[in-house]
């Protein structure tokens, strides 16, 4: 939440609560912070960009535009603009906000509220690999922000797979063997929006597409070691951002370091 109507979040950082923690990446900011404002204090105010609140704790609330509080929610999406008093029911619960780029939202979008039930688990679980500042940290920074999107906007869900998933492991094949090459951009490639891709990548994988991005790179990166090649190199070529990255991303999969595993197997 904030501080102040109207203002931009990613020029004024403010919120009601103190941070805890601030990551920034691929344009997604994420703060975590504890909410210090009485409920009752709370002023009505809203923001210039699209947000989604997620509650760490319970006992959130929403208010938007006038409608009447909501039941305790674990997630809320704001529009750019909405007037709202989103809070807790008491002071000191945590909040993790975040701010959302232009290509991640619909521009005709309304305010939601997620219920507990609907793949918290699953969210929650991103929150810690989110937050930690390591070399995939900006994937799964955007693999949260993508999840709780597509988590409480379900307007456009099918049943079946659309046409572009068939072109939907090409394209995230390129992204893992592309330096900072991401969700959006195998999203970009199959000409389709960045949460309806992940939204249709886990229904018909079970796995989130930054996950999967990752084994992905993982696998080039196996294959391509031998005995005399430097793994700083491989780490290169296979997308990865330095050879420490790789190097917990491969541990991390198969329960071995690199080292390892050119040692005994090449």
């Amino acid at each position: 939440m904030h501080a102040g109507k109207g203002l931009n979040p990613d020029r004024s950082g403010n919120y009601f609560g103190s941070a805890v923690h601030r990551r920034m990446a691929g344009g997604i900011g994420l703060t975590l912070s504890r909410a210090t404002v009485a409920p009752g204090d709370l002023p009505e105010h809203g923001h210039d960009e699209a947000h989604c609140v997620l509650a760490v704790d319970a006992g959130y609330q929403s208010r938007a535009n006038d409608d009447d509080p909501a039941a305790s929610s674990f997630a809320v999406y704001n529009p750019p603009g909405t007037e709202h008093r989103d809070r807790f029911v008491a002071t000191g619960g945590r909040f993790l906000a975040i701010d959302l780029p232009l290509d991640l939202i619909d521009q005709e979008g309304v305010p939601a509220a997620l219920p507990s039930g609907r793949g918290k688990t699953q969210i929650m679980a991103m929150i810690g690999p989110a937050l930690e500042w390591h070399g995939h940290a900006p994937l799964m920074i955007e693999a949260l922000a993508l999840d709780l999107v597509a988590a409480i906007d379900r307007r456009h869900e099918a049943s079946s797979a659309p046409d572009w998933f068939g072109r939907a492991k090409v394209a995230l094949d390129e992204a893992a063997s592309t330096p900072g090459g991401d969700v959006r951009f195998a999203a970009a490639r199959c000409g389709v929006h960045p949460v309806h891709f992940a939204r249709v990548w886990r229904r018909e994988t079970g796995e989130a597409p930054a996950r999967s991005l990752l084994r992905r790179r993982a696998s080039m990166a196996m294959a391509r070691m031998q005995r005399d090649r430097a793994l700083g190199d491989i780490a290169h070529e296979c997308g990865f951002a330095d050879q420490a990255h790789m190097s917990r991303t491969i541990r991390s999969l198969v329960g071995t370091t690199p080292r390892r595993l050119q040692q005994e197997f090449f």
